[in-house]
């Protein structure tokens, strides 16, 4: 897998700049999503992000559009708004399959004050870059991330032998409850990973989208969903 690249991708960028089309195409999506959730909440800015605004790209790459809005200013307690906000875009970026040349297009609303970890933040409202990335090689601790993404995986096709099985309900629970922290512990080592000087490099960041990239983490959210409609049947 490439981890880096010399140059930006040259399929959407030019000395620097972002090509036009597709700036306007990344701005008309943003906010047709955001009219769609009915937030009256002035836009502060929308942004790009991730791979596609760095040197780490590759084939398996999205878009990341962060709408970045206030949420101080809806009211409600603020984890119960984020979870709501966080549960919509789930289900919008799953309903609709965006892609421009190959790549997905994801969107994201984030708050003002929330912290992102990012070396390269590209504005799509102004044309111009907050955080400009800088050709840096990391090292990569290859082997590391490599045991780590087999035991992943091999936990993930353990779980998947266990959901075909014919399970009782109290059986299915534990299975279930297995999986949902098997999903947790994924998650937490990549969190944990992006607080760390390697952020995008890290272990966890780089094993998280792997297993994303090669399909398992999405077979992981199939079976906590599997597992858990396991315990209901009669």
């Amino acid at each position: 897998m490439i981890y880096y690249n010399k140059q930006l991708n040259s399929k959407f960028w030019n000395n620097d700049k972002l090509n036009e089309r597709i700036q306007k195409k990344l701005l008309s999506i943003a906010i047709d999503f955001y009219e769609s959730t009915n937030l009256e909440q002035p836009i502060k800015d929308i942004v790009l992000t991730g791979s596609l605004a760095n040197y780490n790209y590759n084939k398996y790459s999205d878009f990341d559009v962060h709408i970045i809005i206030d949420f101080s200013k809806i009211y409600g307690k603020r984890d119960i708004i984020k979870n709501g906000i966080d549960s919509y875009r789930i289900l919008w970026n799953n309903a609709h399959n965006i892609t421009i040349q190959g790549h997905d297009v994801e969107v994201y609303i984030q708050d003002i004050t929330e912290k992102h970890t990012a070396s390269g933040v590209y504005s799509l409202l102004k044309n111009k870059w907050l955080i400009k990335p800088k050709y840096k090689k990391p090292f990569i601790d290859e082997k590391a991330v490599d045991e780590r993404y087999k035991l992943f995986k091999s936990g993930i096709k353990q779980l998947k032998k266990a959901s075909e099985k014919e399970l009782t309900p109290v059986m299915a629970k534990k299975y279930y409850k297995a999986t949902y922290e098997l999903k947790k512990k994924i998650h937490n080592e990549r969190k944990m990973g992006l607080l760390t000087n390697k952020a995008e490099f890290s272990i966890g960041n780089i094993v998280f989208k792997r297993l994303r990239n090669t399909g398992y983490f999405g077979e992981l959210i199939s079976l906590i969903h599997k597992f858990y409609d396991k315990i209901y049947v009669q």
